[in-house]
């Protein structure tokens, strides 16, 4: 039986570099993709050559931060100060309805889509290369991060096929893997057809579950699948992640599953294999 451990937003905040390394040294982390465009990840992609074993991809981020791209070329994608548009602040700004079953993410919903393609792909390509520029090699699959629309699905599928790389999507949504608990506490607080997937971002939620155990009670569910995935967003919380995500509590709790001795002992007693995205 086989399982691939997924923590996205390495490199978001400091605090989150460190929780993933925390993972990764005394967990069961095996993937995350780097964030390249934070004051944090030029330290988060020094430290990949530390963990050999672990699977590095990239989370493209367009929704907090500065772009990599000079902003004059992304001017749908910023403010007036240059910033990423927040997809909190994009749903506020468009016209938007329930995504429709089999979709992925939530950014479909949009009723016209806010991310104008050709800005997509330029600083998509950006990303890229500045991930092969901090880190010496490509990233060994590409992810995204908070929402995708149709025209980012294109970018990702444009700038997979040009860099050679395994693109998550195609993985996670098109084959038949299990999923027992995609972002791991995140779905089993919301409910999978809950219709506002931003629910269990509230703070409230966030603090009220309990991580370790909505998984650990959903766990067996891995043992009768040949591979399943877990994603989830490990971290330690600190200052800056309440600026740049509404996602925050939640990472303390994911990464305090992902080292607990509860799931580190049913991946022993099971021999659980650990996957990368190598693996598949």
């Amino acid at each position: 039986m086989k399982i691939l451990f997924q923590a996205d937003d390495y490199g978001i905040t400091y605090g989150s570099t460190y929780g993933v390394l925390h993972g990764i040294e005394h967990g069961v982390l095996r993937n995350t993709g780097l964030f390249v465009n934070m004051t944090s990840s030029e330290y988060a992609a020094s430290r990949i050559k530390d963990f050999p074993g672990c699977c590095f991809g990239i989370d493209i981020n367009l929704v907090c931060g500065k772009p990599v791209s000079d902003p004059k070329l992304v001017p749908h994608l910023v403010d007036e100060n240059g910033y990423f548009i927040s997809s909190k602040k994009q749903f506020e700004l468009h016209k938007s309805v329930a995504s429709k079953p089999g979709e992925i993410g939530i950014g479909k919903s949009f009723t016209d889509d806010p991310y104008p393609y050709d800005e997509v792909l330029t600083e998509m390509q950006a990303q890229i290369e500045k991930f092969i520029a901090m880190v010496g090699n490509k990233p060994e699959y590409l992810h995204p991060h908070s929402l995708i629309t149709p025209n980012i699905e294109k970018a990702f599928g444009v700038c997979a096929e040009k860099y050679e790389l395994k693109l998550s999507m195609e993985i996670l949504f098109k084959s038949d893997f299990h999923m027992p608990g995609m972002l791991l506490g995140k779905e089993l607080a919301q409910g999978k057809n809950s219709d506002n997937p931003k629910d269990s971002d509230t703070y409230e939620v966030q603090v009220a579950q309990n991580v370790e155990e909505l998984m650990m009670s959903v766990m067996d569910s891995t043992l009768e699948h040949e591979i399943s995935i877990c994603i989830g967003h490990a971290g330690f919380v600190d200052a800056d992640i309440f600026n740049v995500s509404s996602l925050t509590i939640q990472r303390c709790k994911d990464l305090q599953f992902l080292t607990s001795e509860r799931l580190l002992k049913f991946v022993k007693d099971n021999n659980v294999e650990l996957l990368t995205y190598r693996d598949l």
